[in-house]
């Protein structure tokens, strides 16, 4: 609440806290998007609990409004194949995610359950993992459009299951791969992380993982991976090709 008043950069929406209730959030971020900015080409959604490196998301969403080959960019340098893989894409049904999940078995019980009643079948539907996607305006409006009218007593209580699987598999919509990086770890590490591999797009915390500390030591784990995103972009940026980080 302080943070929303003072910098106004938190959209907050009236519901009960628990990891079921993150489906509400997933659908309203899709509302909110599509009331205030109805006309926006290209959308990334994330969590708030992981590292982003939203120097290098930012950068493929230019490539995606630019249609800018540019060699010298970052991501030219590290990974040429993925500006190719951009360029290429149908951008009207653009629905790309770093870890897309195919051939997921249906649990029954616990955190990630879904009931018989809900999804009776043993694989679940494909969808991509919450660490992050990429959408197109028009998918994202079939998926507002197809929010409207799925039942709540078939909702599968998994944000990005239901999201990016369920609710896209009404909407008439998939969520395919794209090759940028993703990385879930338990420990403080994704510094290390990041400076390793330069397309490391998202990478876990240990807020993610249930842990992190005192309020300190999470900010901490921010700031460090978050200096290690810039000096890597800087130095490719500079023509360096070497990172010199401490604690790796």
């Amino acid at each position: 609440d302080h943070e929303k008043r003072q910098y106004k950069d938190i959209v907050q929406i009236d519901h009960v806290e628990s990891y079921g209730n993150v489906v509400y959030k997933e659908v309203a971020a899709l509302h909110w998007s599509s009331h205030f900015y109805p006309s926006i080409p290209y959308l990334f959604k994330t969590d708030d609990d992981l590292i982003v490196d939203s120097l290098l998301i930012s950068s493929i969403g230019q490539l995606m409004t630019t249609n800018n080959r540019n060699s010298s960019s970052y991501i030219s340098k590290y990974r040429s194949t993925l500006v190719s893989e951009v360029l290429s894409m149908d951008r009207a049904t653009l629905f790309r995610g770093g870890w897309p999940m195919g051939y997921q078995t249906t649990l029954r019980g616990g955190k990630f359950g879904v009931s018989k009643y809900v999804w009776p079948h043993r694989i679940l539907p494909h969808y991509c993992s919450g660490f992050g996607w990429f959408m197109s305006r028009s998918v994202r409006n079939k998926l507002v459009t197809a929010s409207y009218t799925y039942p709540v007593n078939k909702t599968a209580w998994i944000g990005d299951v239901f999201v990016s699987g369920f609710l896209a598999k009404a909407a008439g919509v998939k969520c395919k791969g794209i090759a940028i990086d993703y990385e879930q770890i338990y420990s403080q590490k994704c510094f290390c992380f990041m400076a390793q591999r330069p397309l490391l797009a998202i990478c876990s915390s240990t807020l993610h993982m249930g842990g992190g500390g005192n309020e300190a030591t999470k900010f901490g784990e921010y700031e460090r991976a978050w200096k290690v995103i810039q000096q890597r972009h800087n130095s490719a940026n500079n023509n360096k090709t070497n990172l010199d980080i401490k604690d790796c």
